[in-house]
């Protein structure tokens, strides 16, 4: 099959959008919720805020002044008692009265520097009580007012030309359409990206896993098809299902947006309609969003298959993709966030660009470059998910789910001796390991201060090993344990060079980009240096050697090996490798390392090598933080500048010829050692 045939692929759309639309809970996710419950539960949500908002504007407040009123003060409550809707009390103890919820707020007295100072007790947990406390603070600042103008009149001066010097007023040019995108534009990509999400999740999990569950999948792989003729018959349907699911909420959020505008214009004019909408000036940015959703919905529609591919049942499925969703939801709150918008370097980042670039739309600002890149940027992210996906499908072994095993939720005495880890259990301890990292660090740190660092790396240590004894791994295997060859180190070293010059290049690049992650490096290099260079070498580079190469290029690298192919598995490691490490900013820098450690013990077949890498590379940042003047050069060599990139262009040259030398001499000396064994 070696010829793709479209015919065949429109065979496999055809038969899963029909098994899809017989599917009546997928109708009534795709139809029901956007077209009713969404439009009732918005409705209703923002009319009982309203009535409660109401209700809380016209209820009388109970509040004490604890010392007898000025008269003037006095007045003023009297004469002003409608607006401010406070009823006084005088209770004998009036905090005792707060505690106990007797009165919402009261106010002491004192003389500060010859003056009255006034305040104001609240219990901020009730909105009542925050309530109170904000009508007191109106009623002083009118009180402040009236004794500053009786001042002024004593003095013989015009209390408004003293008060209020220069008049002023603010003119909003927007207009109703601009008004009205801004409205839609900070909630509506949220819930058009958790639409999307949702709209691809159970069409994913039936044409996957739910065939797995029902053993129609073995007939399919049967016929005469390719892979690529059967992935690509159901990614586009359930592609077709996603857009049309996120097309059908982004409309049906639209309307409710702008009756819920309307309704809110119409309460602030009295019961007029200064609310008028040319719908014609919404065609443009309705038909960039049009493309924005379906070029996404093509990404999210693989991305989503490539994670369902790996579950065996519905209910694993949707266990899968649980975090699935919380991952998808959090950069989809970027519009929801004041300060980030959309331009240059936030155009490239998946999931927040489609967001910023539908608010921007929908405010009618656009940009043709930041457009573009979105655009390209979703289409390369789409590209590489359908191939990830192409190769799922040619991979008879993640499609049944081997290698996937959960041994270490099985009991020991089923477990066989000397088997292989599987990825299951790779993931498993990974993320026990991120999950303590997370949690018991800071702990560490904050009771232990530097030499918290070392038991946070002894945990690191400790969980492979015993997940290796549990599972009766073989250690000499599976943490490769073997001693190098000099040639192996010395190409290690190479490699290492090269990794190094490569992740200061990506580092300066990311500082470039966004320098206000540098104090954040400077924050991280006050917290690895230690009290001698002696004892910061031990922590911060022999220990991460030792503990974080037997984790990431022991344990995890041996569990992806057959299950994965070899450059695969070398990328997964890496990556996992620079996730751990959980900051935005040495993400490309650590991952490169990580991928040149990985290849390192991949070619040489011990971990030694890379042991030696990660400590040279440790101990030269320990080194530098007891002497700057060296810091300063090294981060000098490599800088990236918007007008300069002449050095890094030489150095990225020779970081590219280290690592080639490098990896000769690894190569040279594992075919000579299986040639030796043949």
């Amino acid at each position: 099959m070696s010829n793709f045939r479209f015919q065949a692929l429109l065979a496999i759309f055809k038969k899963e959008i029909l098994d899809i639309f017989r599917d009546k809970r997928t109708l009534a996710i795709m139809i029901l919720l956007p077209l009713i419950l969404y439009p009732v539960i918005l409705v209703v949500a923002s009319q009982f805020s309203i009535m409660m908002m109401q209700s809380r504007e016209e209820k009388v407040l109970d509040v004490a002044f604890a010392f007898p009123l000025e008269p003037r003060l006095e007045t003023l409550l009297k004469e002003q008692e409608s607006i401010y809707k406070l009823n006084l009390r005088d209770p004998g103890d009036p905090a005792q009265a707060l505690a106990q919820k007797e009165i919402l707020s009261y106010v002491t007295l004192e003389k500060t520097d010859g003056r009255d100072s006034f305040k104001i007790y609240y219990n901020s947990s009730d909105g009542d009580s925050r309530t109170a406390s904000d009508r007191i603070s109106m009623v002083l600042e009118d009180y402040k007012r009236l004794l500053t103008e009786d001042l002024l009149l004593k003095a013989g001066l015009a209390a408004e030309s003293v008060l209020e010097p220069i008049a002023y007023q603010e003119i909003d040019t927007a207009g109703d359409n601009e008004k009205t995108g801004f409205f839609l534009g900070t909630i509506l990509p949220f819930l058009m990206i958790i639409a999307l999400v949702t709209g691809a999740m159970y069409p994913a999990i039936d044409v996957t896993s739910g065939e797995k569950e029902r053993g129609t999948l073995e007939t399919l792989l049967t016929l005469p098809l390719s892979g690529l003729e059967l992935m690509g018959g159901k990614f586009l349907a359930v592609a077709l299902v996603a857009v049309i699911s996120a097309l059908i909420n982004f409309f049906s959020l639209v309307l409710v947006g702008i009756f819920l505008l309307r309704s809110l214009a119409v309460q602030a004019g009295g019961g007029q309609i200064p609310l008028q909408l040319d719908l014609g000036t919404l065609i443009l940015p309705f038909g960039l969003i049009l493309i924005c959703i379906l070029i996404f919905a093509l990404f999210v529609s693989a991305l989503i298959l490539c994670i369902t591919c790996f579950a065996r049942s519905f209910k694993e499925a949707n266990n899968y993709l649980t975090p699935v969703m919380i991952l998808f939801m959090l950069p989809a709150m970027a519009t929801m966030i004041p300060g980030i918008t959309l331009n240059t370097k936030t155009a490239a980042i998946p999931i927040v660009n489609i967001c910023l670039l539908i608010r921007d739309a929908l405010a009618l600002n656009y940009s043709a470059v930041n457009m573009a890149i979105v655009l390209l940027s979703n289409l390369v992210y789409t590209i590489m998910a359908v191939l990830i996906l192409s190769k799922i499908y040619n991979s008879e072994n993640i499609l049944f789910g081997t290698g996937g095993e959960l041994n270490l939720l099985e009991s020991r005495r089923n477990i066989i001796t000397g088997s292989k880890i599987s990825c299951g259990d790779c993931l498993l301890v990974y993320f026990a390991g991120l999950v303590l990292l997370f949690y018991i660090s800071p702990l560490f740190t904050r009771k232990f201060g530097f030499y918290g660092i070392a038991l946070t790396q002894a945990v690191i240590l400790i969980l492979p090993l015993l997940a290796a004894v549990y599972l009766k791994a073989d250690f000499k295997q599976t943490f490769w344990l073997k001693l190098p060859a000099i040639r192996d180190i010395v190409g290690g070293l190479l490699l290492w060079a090269g990794a190094f010059i490569l992740a200061n290049l990506s580092a300066s690049l990311l500082l470039y980009l966004f320098p206000q992650n540098e104090e954040v490096v400077e924050q991280l290099g006050l917290v690895l240096k230690g009290d001698s260079l002696w004892a910061t070498l031990l922590v911060v580079a022999l220990l991460p050697a030792i503990c974080e190469e037997l984790f990431f290029r022991g344990f995890i690298f041996s569990s992806l090996q057959g299950s994965v192919k070899t450059i695969p598995a070398i990328g997964i490691t890496g990556l996992l490798f620079a996730f751990y490490h959980l900051d935005f900013i040495r993400l490309a820098p650590t991952f490169i390392l990580g991928v040149l450690f990985t290849l390192a013990l991949y070619r040489s077949g011990s971990i030694l090598v890379p042991m030696i890498m990660h400590f040279a590379n440790n101990a030269l940042a320990s080194i530098s933080l007891f002497y700057p003047a060296m810091l300063e050069k090294i981060n000098s060599i490599p800088a990236f500048t918007g007008h300069n990139v002449l050095w890094p262009a030489i150095f990225l040259l020779l970081a590219a010829l280290l690592i080639f030398v490098g990896n000769r001499l690894l190569t040279v000396q594992k075919a000579m050692s299986t040639d030796g064994n043949k």
